[in-house]
Order: C-alpha cells, then sequence, then structure tokens
C-alpha cells in the first residue's frame, strides 16, 4: 500500500504483485512524504502488515543553474529610458531544507 499518511487512512495505491519489485504506474507530485507497506499471501493466509517505510519524492523543477547575461546593446533601441543602474528583481523558488 502506498499513502501521503503514516496511519494509512487514505490509500493512494493497493496491489497484488508476484514480483520483489513495483514500479508506481503513475507520477507523484514533487516534495511530497509518502508511506508504504508490505504483507504476504499465500496458502495459509495473509500476515499482518509489514513496518511502514517512507520516502520523499525529490524537487525536479528547479534550475541547476541561473545565468545572467549583461548586454545592454537593447537600451539604445527602447522609448524608455532605462539606465544601468536600473534594479530587477527574480524571485526564485526557495530549495527544501529537509
Amino acid at each position: 500500500q502506498l499513502s501521503k499518511f503514516s496511519d494509512f487512512s487514505t490509500i493512494r495505491k493497493a496491489s497484488t504483485e508476484t514480483n520483489t519489485y513495483y514500479d508506481i504506474p503513475f507520477d507523484l507530485p514533487e516534495d511530497t512524504v509518502w508511506y508504504w507497506r508490505v504483507r504476504s499471501v499465500n496458502a495459509n493466509g495473509v500476515s499482518s502488515w509489514s513496518e511502514e517505510w517512507s520516502f520523499t519524492t525529490p524537487i525536479l523543477s528547479q534550475p541547476e543553474t541561473i545565468t545572467i547575461v549583461s548586454d545592454t546593446s537593447w537600451m539604445a533601441a527602447s522609448s524608455t529610458p532605462i539606465s544601468q543602474e536600473t534594479d530587477a528583481l527574480a524571485e526564485l523558488p526557495r530549495a527544501s531544507t529537509a
């Protein structure tokens, strides 16, 4: 079972598998903690659930590098007066500290 909640009150995915691995067949949201657990089923019955494990999906949308180009040649064609002292503001997403 896969859930966003450690008590598994809401299940995102439940599956019966015969392999020793499982590939999630859908994308998970970035920067999210997920909990998972397993149990076995055989001719003798069903086991108890395993202990819960967790993982956090990575943040993929942040650029690795930012390049700022200082090219003022476009200012000559601008109808709005702009000087080299003009301030520019760029807001970037904060990286997770977890």
